[in-house]
């Protein structure tokens, strides 16, 4: 048979045919993978990055209900001992005082959070409060209450503070007679805030010609001296601090802008000049870590630098490591950023967040060296006026292993919107997290053993 013919245009050979179909597969296939290449390079420059995860179901008990929202603190030397203010209503379990439901209380617990009973309806802190537990004994407390001046315009009003003092486990409260002594010999009317009891001495933070300085006691909280004096630049203050529990002396500050307030926190009635700070530019609103092992006669400039805002928090069973780090809007845009130090600041690690999302400002460690941060429901982090109304409750708790760079996601009860606190499960050598839901009427209790 004679072989077809078309007319003007030979048909290619099978060999041909075979060949051009090949190259076509190539050429499609280097497409492909270029669009590829592309698309994974865009979605890696949008993302915080890539890290393994693991799901852990944590598991959850209602402890009791609330009115308003409270704040929640373990004793350091046995964290079996909690310590919570809040509003409880009447149907709060074991309650052992029949209070109005509007009255601000104090409540402990003996056996890690299972029981609360309400030690005082007379409780002198302030929402949200703040309690300071002497590591050696859990009945020797210590709070701050504060009161504002009366005035029409939130930018002209003072505040002056209160330390008080209970050796009961907070039934009864002494006020201390306070002075602080400031490096040129003059003293001053003690107006101290954000209270901790670490070792044998007291520290707070306090406010001095509108810069916010450390301060510390070692007298039960009588006489008050300057930690931190001489570190400061012109225009920057005190945004967060740890003390080495092990060796008190050894103290670490994030020092940067000054930031503001809507509020002088200054005793009534003291005229204290406050100067007003220099505009600073995006670039420039970043915080330093310093150190000092000698209780602040000298200290150090770490090699670090982070976003203003930022905080600073150890591992008290391992108080060489170190994370700092937090999440900022500057310039419409977020800077988002954890880090991490295991040789006591010398040198730092980047933590990778898990992909799809941003780590937040509401983040603790425990006593294991475990990292944990919440999640907010939403997909990116908002700019610009959006961020005011970012998020509508939490999606989850991320979990960080340094260990093995490992992250955990955890479940948590569906409608809450905050992490109050992480405190020790001694029976188990774990962790209890505890929760509260977006109007604070619910909490939550949940123990974390998987690490």
């Amino acid at each position: 048979m004679e072989p077809e013919v078309n007319e003007g245009i030979s048909r290619p050979t099978k060999r041909v045919r075979a060949r051009r179909v090949l190259l076509s597969m190539v050429i499609l296939l280097a497409l492909i993978g270029a669009t590829v290449f592309f698309l994974v390079h865009q979605f890696s420059q949008n993302t915080p990055g890539p890290a393994n995860t693991t799901h852990v179901t944590i598991h959850w008990q209602r402890i009791a209900y609330h009115n308003a929202s409270y704040t929640l603190f373990a004793a350091p030397g046995n964290p079996a001992t909690l310590y919570m203010c809040g509003y409880p209503s009447s149907s709060a379990t074991d309650t052992t005082d029949s209070s109005s439901e509007s009255s601000f209380v104090l409540m402990r617990s003996t056996d890690a959070g299972i029981h609360w009973h309400i030690v005082t309806t007379t409780f002198p802190g302030d929402s949200p409060c703040i309690i300071a537990i002497n590591p050696a004994n859990t009945n020797d407390l210590y709070t701050v209450s504060i009161s504002f001046s009366s005035s029409s315009n939130f930018q002209d009003l003072k505040a002056s503070s209160l330390l008080s003092h209970s050796s009961d486990g907070g039934k009864t409260w002494t006020k201390v007679a306070t002075t602080l002594l400031l490096p040129s010999g003059q003293h001053i009317t003690w107006a101290g805030g954000g209270l901790a009891f670490i070792g044998h001495r007291l520290f707070a933070r306090q406010e001095l010609h509108g810069a916010y300085h450390l301060i510390s006691s070692s007298d039960g909280g009588q006489s008050w001296t300057f930690v931190d004096a001489q570190l400061f630049e012109p225009h920057q203050e005190l945004h967060s601090y740890t003390v080495d529990p092990s060796m008190p002396n050894t103290i670490y500050e994030l020092v940067g802008p000054i930031t503001g307030g809507w509020f002088s926190y200054v005793p009534i009635g003291t005229p204290v000049p406050t100067p007003t700070p220099t505009p600073l530019s995006a670039d420039k609103l970043f915080a330093n870590l310093y150190k000092t092992v000698d209780g602040g006669a000298t200290w150090q400039k770490l090699p670090i630098s982070v976003p203003y805002g930022t905080s600073i928090q150890l591992v008290r069973s391992n108080p060489r490591l170190l994370y700092v780090g937090g999440r900022v809007l500057i310039d419409h845009r977020y800077i988002s950023q954890v880090q991490s130090s295991r040789d006591g600041g010398a040198t730092w690690q980047t933590i990778v967040p898990p992909t799809h999302t941003w780590l937040s400002n509401n983040w603790f460690v425990d006593t294991n060296d475990l990292f944990y941060d919440t999640i907010e429901n939403t997909t990116s982090p908002k700019t610009g006026d959006q961020a005011l109304t970012l998020g509508t409750g939490l999606a989850s708790i991320q979990r960080y292993n340094p260990s093995t760079k490992q992250w955990s996601v955890l479940n948590i009860p569906a409608g809450v919107d905050s992490l109050l606190a992480i405190t020790p499960d001694i029976s188990h050598n774990g962790d209890i997290l505890w929760m509260a839901n977006l109007d604070g009427t619910l909490f939550y209790r949940g123990t974390d053993t998987s690490d």
